[in-house]
């Protein structure tokens, strides 16, 4: 019998206790998880330099809190700005609290708040099966 391996989930939400609670609903359905607070809560953040997250190349699949306004000025006038590396490979989930633009959802995963945890897990799952070349 072979060893089951497990999808590496990146959850990044500036909520300290929305991405704890998330990361626990991912390693109970399977999942090995790492937190993080996002680029605008830690000035350690590598992508403030446009450099590489080393758990985001860790994580098979990344679930990305974007943070209300995300899309103005103030935060780089993308959703990609608020944790990814560019160009988005479809290994990343963005959850947002409000509507969003139709040019956003092309090719991206995407969920709007409230999300229901089977809703996020499934996402997830189908995210982390895009394979990286």
């Amino acid at each position: 019998m072979g060893a089951t391996i497990r999808a590496n989930a990146l959850i990044v939400s500036e909520d300290f206790v929305q991405r704890n609670r998330w990361a626990s609903v991912l390693r109970s359905e399977g999942f090995d998880t790492a937190t993080c607070s996002g680029p605008f809560v830690t000035s350690e953040c590598p992508r403030l330099d446009d450099g590489l997250c080393p758990l985001r190349e860790w994580a098979h699949v990344a679930v990305v809190d974007v943070p209300d306004g995300a899309d103005t000025e103030l935060y780089g006038g993308m959703p990609e700005r608020a944790c990814t590396t560019l160009p988005d490979d479809g290994r990343t989930v963005f959850l947002y609290r409000e509507s969003l633009p139709v040019e956003w959802h092309h090719g991206r995963s995407n969920l709007q708040h409230p999300v229901t945890d089977p809703e996020l897990v499934e996402t997830a799952r189908s995210a982390a099966r895009i394979i990286r070349s």
